[in-house]
């Protein structure tokens, strides 16, 4: 999400690449990534909230299985919905995956620097 924001492609299928030259600062990581960690975290303790006052199991794919395979997702949640999970067949995902090597080091050591698992 921090590089996206700093040179504006969300999606792997962007029309080219990231304009940028270097990566943005340490600084910029660290700030906006406590920033936006401690929102996320705030948005999913409030879903997580409201689904245990309504009385509600959520059904929960993890971001990481979703992007290493989007089809096997599908079919869970077409399986969990009760539907025919060949309802998946065909079906090619317009988007990909889009962080690399650097958000992988920028995560790495975003967790060591605040105890994260």
């Amino acid at each position: 999400m921090i590089r996206s924001s700093a040179c504006q492609p969300w999606r792997a299928d962007h029309p080219g690449p990231c304009r940028r030259t270097r990566r943005p600062s340490r600084h910029l990581h660290h700030s906006l990534g406590h920033d936006r960690y401690e929102r996320f975290a705030a948005y999913d303790q409030a879903w997580n909230d409201w689904f245990e006052m309504q009385g509600i199991e959520p059904f929960r794919i993890a971001y990481e299985a979703l992007s290493a395979d989007p089809l096997g997702s599908l079919r869970k949640v077409l399986s969990r919905l009760g539907l025919k999970c060949e309802g998946a067949s065909g079906i090619t995902p317009g988007v990909g995956k889009l962080a690399d090597a650097t958000n992988h080091e920028w995560a790495m050591r975003f967790r060591l620097e605040h105890n994260i698992a």
